[in-house]
């Protein structure tokens, strides 16, 4: 698990994060857009915060917000969960039950 100064929100998880290599490294310019998948959003720290608010009436609550700070399951984790034999076999028998219950349609 990696962690990213990321802005997210609730619905996130899931999502893929990519970063920019592009601009100055070392003295090196590279143009934008040189994009590469760096993971997938896996979670989000968030920060609590009491108030008391008094108008007419009091009010009192905790606030919950977004510090910029995601969970990130790096790519190359999720490439080797892929590419791992046991849950291939899984997708394989899923695509061969799915044929098969297509096919027992037509």
């Amino acid at each position: 698990m990696s962690l990213g100064e990321v802005h997210t929100f609730h619905g996130n998880r899931g999502s893929p994060v990519f970063v920019d290599l592009g601009g100055s490294h070392a003295g090196v310019f590279t143009p934008p857009g040189n994009y590469h998948m760096l993971g997938v959003v896996s979670g989000m720290y968030s920060e609590d915060a009491d108030f008391q608010l008094e108008i007419t009436t009091l009010l009192k609550g905790t606030t919950h917000g977004n510090n910029g700070i995601a969970m990130i399951v790096p790519a190359n984790l999720l490439k080797t969960l892929l590419e791992d034999p046991r849950v291939q076999a899984i997708r394989d028998a899923e695509v061969a039950r799915q044929n098969g219950s297509e096919g027992g349609k037509k």
